[in-house]
């Protein structure tokens, strides 16, 4: 077969599986289930709940699933909400779009922890104010424990009106370069003075650690009569938050001063930059889309974009000619990888930390029932109860510290968000695994 021809089937195989795998993935592969603060999740970390408060204030819902260009094609007044999002924005996305969305006077609310937000906030403040990598704990206001600090300390404001408390789940703080607790921007919502950041997330205060009051919200009106709002979790908007304390009313309160209290005005919500997962077609869908999209809106960039098109698949068309006999092909088969290592490797390009931990943590579930033949599958006290009569000389107290540790990433309690913390808490469970089959695991 001719090189040529070669090229010409494998370009438009390339095309054709690109185009084609949104459609077949969401025919022939399950439902994927929504990811967390997605609109259309129902489940306990989803934001269905918060889109129908604001659908009953009388608002118009959108959702944006490809570029964040396209927010600008969405007729003013407009305000744009970016809850937890997890993928990288691209700057070169960031700040023409966002930019000009707020130059014509758009709102926009950034409610994020130790996601992807700070992207947002380091190009539009130019580096002078960050979500913190800390976990904030406040000593002086807390439900059960202060890694769920109570906000009763509120600046007037339209946002904190009839609003007297707000309960946080392992949030983040809005701090300066450096962790400081001093910012620019106004703050409206301020934790007690016996908060700290918990930098080494060991849930107690260390004497090198930064303490507050820090802000958790803060609000801005700039001179092209656009709004800014950020908080430091996203958390508050969730289903299992959004009717505790008063976070509801705090966040209509939100999306009512970012509209200018006008109802006419459409909300839209980015579900672009969310944690899809890789099964989803939505997400092959979004990242096509958004390219088309963010090249489209670029001004000098659409006006030669299908020209550009129509001159690079001229010569991939293939040309009709006399048949030909081929030969035929040798095949030559590739070595494969599991689709496990497949999720893991996936999960530490995009940084996924939580997601290849579960993954870890559900295979050394697996390989513990099987060697120690539970019946009933496993549980963590059978197995610290079996490990501390069968084998003594293993520290049954770190054992179970850090096993409920991945008890907690398991259900979502706690958040990996750094490579170096999801290695410690890999080596951690190398290590069980390993000194269980050491002392003879499987023949007991």
């Amino acid at each position: 077969m001719p090189k040529s021809k070669k090229s010409t089937i494998i370009v438009f195989t390339i095309v054709f599986i690109i185009s084609w795998l949104p459609i077949v993935l969401s025919v022939f592969t399950e439902s994927a289930s929504s990811p967390a603060f997605s609109i259309y999740n129902t489940d306990w970390d989803g934001c269905s709940k918060f889109k129908e408060l604001v659908e009953n204030e009388g608002f118009k819902v959108k959702t944006l699933l490809s570029s964040l260009s396209m927010i600008n094609r969405v007729e003013q007044p407009a305000v744009l909400l970016i809850i937890g999002p997890s993928k990288y924005y691209n700057p070169s996305d960031i700040i023409p779009s966002l930019l000009l969305f707020l130059q014509n006077g758009g709102g926009l609310l950034i409610a994020d922890d130790f996601g992807s937000g700070n992207t947002i906030l380091q190009l539009l403040f130019q580096f002078q104010i960050k979500f913190s990598d800390s976990i904030l704990m406040d000593a002086g206001s807390y439900e059960k424990n202060p890694v769920l600090p109570v906000i009763t300390n509120f600046m007037p404001h339209p946002i904190t009106s009839g609003v007297q408390s707000l309960l946080l789940n392992y949030a983040s703080a809005i701090v300066g370069p450096n962790d400081t607790s001093n910012i620019l921007l106004p703050p409206i919502a301020m934790t007690t003075r016996i908060s700290w950041l918990d930098a080494d997330h060991d849930y107690e205060y260390d004497a090198n650690e930064t303490v507050g009051p820090f802000t958790v919200a803060t609000a801005i009106e700039t001179q092209n009569n656009s709004r800014i709002v950020i908080v430091s979790d996203a958390s508050i908007f969730i289903n299992d938050m959004i009717e505790r304390a008063d976070n509801a009313r705090f966040a209509l309160n939100i999306v009512n001063w970012l509209s200018g209290f006008n109802k006419n005005a459409t909300i839209v919500f980015d579900e672009s930059h969310l944690d899809w997962g890789l099964s989803s077609s939505i997400i092959y869908f979004t990242t096509i889309i958004g390219y088309v999209a963010w090249l489209s809106a670029i001004p000098y960039v659409s006006l030669i974009l299908p020209f550009f098109i129509v001159f690079t698949v001229k010569r991939w068309i293939p040309v009709v000619r006399e048949s030909r006999k081929f030969a035929p092909l040798k095949v030559y088969r590739k070595r494969g990888r599991t689709v496990f290592l497949e999720k893991i490797r996936a999960y530490k390009i995009y940084a996924f930390y939580d997601k290849a931990l579960k993954i870890l943590y559900k295979r050394f579930k697996r390989i513990m029932s099987e060697e120690f033949k539970f019946k009933f599958g496993f549980s963590l006290d059978k197995f610290i109860e079996y490990v501390s009569t069968h084998h003594p000389d293993l520290d049954v107290r770190k054992v179970r510290k850090v096993l409920l540790n991945f008890e907690k990433i398991e259900k979502g309690k706690l958040r990996v968000t750094s490579r170096d913390q999801f290695l410690k808490f890999f080596f951690q469970l190398k290590e069980i695994e390993e000194e269980v089959e050491k002392l003879g695991g499987k023949g007991s």
